[in-house]
């Protein structure tokens, strides 16, 4: 995937995007066309229901940028997944997470982004 910057994005801190993707392994080719569409480099992407087939295989699927995940335990659907450009790093913050309880089930994770510089 080559995602570049256009116009007035060139001056970003930082850019997020956000999909409900509902299955990854699914909708990974529309995904990725609509993605380069942007022709925006993006520095995180966050998906929603990325479901829990797969998983593996999508860790890598986008060149430069590292993959973390939280999916459930109960189910194969549900799941967040973030893609993190490789030139930030990143602190998983485990001490934010929410756990699921009996009747409320949550899949999140919580990141903290720097800059190295």
């Amino acid at each position: 995937m080559n995602l570049t910057s256009v116009g007035n994005l060139s001056n970003k801190e930082l850019s997020v995007f956000h999909l409900n993707v509902r299955n990854i392994s699914k909708n990974y080719s529309e995904l990725f066309s609509f993605l380069c569409s942007l022709n925006i480099e993006l520095d995180v992407m966050v998906l929603s229901e990325i479901w829990c087939y797969n998983l593996e295989l999508y860790c890598n699927a986008f060149p430069g940028y590292s993959f973390y995940c939280d999916v459930p335990h109960h189910t194969k659907v549900g799941g967040v997944g973030v893609y993190i450009k490789n030139c930030f790093s990143v602190n998983i913050c485990d001490t934010l997470k929410l756990d699921s309880l009996n009747n409320v089930k949550v899949e999140n994770i919580w990141l903290e982004v720097h800059r190295d510089n």
